[in-house]
């Protein structure tokens, strides 16, 4: 019996599988990720890198809110865990929600400046294609209205 055969046609499929193109629903959900990532875990230089340009500015707000104090609570509390949940999009495939769930996560108190944290949140992000790319609106993040 030869297996030379199924075995070729085993690997091609392989390849087919692992080198199909990415839809658009995964590109948005990877964006999201990413986001999820770096904001939850203080690094708004890197979260800047997925949000519209409209969201800059409350990006630059949470920044200019972070101390020192809490990037140590981060640090020695271990970072946030960022997983995807779900990922809707438009029909026009231009807009979309993505379900995040964070662990983890730093809960500040800018205007009381006291912060905790809390085991699990989910969030769900509103995203839009810009330019060919996927990125974040942040009109509707938990942090931003719980």
């Amino acid at each position: 019996m030869n297996k030379l055969p199924l075995c070729l046609v085993v690997f091609l499929f392989t390849l087919c599988v692992g080198c199909s193109p990415e839809t658009e629903q995964e590109r948005a959900g990877k964006s999201a990720l990413a986001f999820c990532e770096s904001f939850y875990n203080l690094n708004y230089p890197l979260a800047a890198n997925y949000v519209t340009s409209s969201s800059l500015p409350l990006l630059q707000y949470y920044a200019s809110n972070i101390r020192q104090e809490h990037l140590d609570a981060v640090r020695q509390s271990g970072i946030a865990t960022v997983s995807l949940i779900h990922t809707e999009l438009e029909e026009n495939a231009q807009e979309g929600r993505v379900v995040c769930r964070i662990q983890n996560v730093l809960e500040a108190d800018f205007i009381n400046g006291t912060f905790s944290f809390i085991e699990e949140i989910r969030d769900t992000l509103t995203v839009q294609q810009t330019e060919g790319t996927w990125q974040v609106r942040m009109d509707n993040l938990r942090r931003s209205g719980k």
